[in-house]
């Protein structure tokens, strides 16, 4: 199981190299932009996330990433303590993430909100 140094948490997810990470953590109480999960998943880190919010669109617990509700501090221990110890658990997540990942390219996401944007500028306009 791989680490990264912790030195300056909130300017890691930045500057990090998911492909030197076997798992990436994101506990929240709910994730509002999903994306990071999904680019975790780019580079073979299995995701953890929080149930509600975004993540939702992509995160299938126990298939592609862990869901937990991160309220419940036994829950993300007991599913982080499993991707330490269940090498094989791991990498069936990582690969699945990989598969999830190849759906959610930067083209489609530009795309996709650029159709959210007009639909919202039409409804705004009585165009509906």
């Amino acid at each position: 199981m791989r680490s990264l140094p912790r030195t300056q948490p909130f300017l890691l997810a930045e500057r990090c190299d998911f492909t030197e990470a076997d798992l990436r953590a994101h506990l929240q109480v709910m994730e509002e932009f999903a994306g990071t999960g999904v680019e975790a998943m780019t580079a073979g880190c299995v995701s953890v996330v929080p149930l509600r919010g975004g993540c939702v669109d992509y995160a299938v617990g126990g298939e592609n990433s862990l869901v937990v509700d991160t309220r419940d501090e036994n829950a993300i221990f007991l599913a982080v303590s499993r991707l330490i110890t269940d090498q094989s658990f791991r990498q069936r997540l990582s690969c699945n993430g990989l598969q999830t990942a190849r759906r959610y390219t930067m083209s489609k996401n530009a795309l996709s909100i650029y159709l959210l944007l007009a639909r919202r500028y039409r409804e705004r306009l009585g165009e509906g």
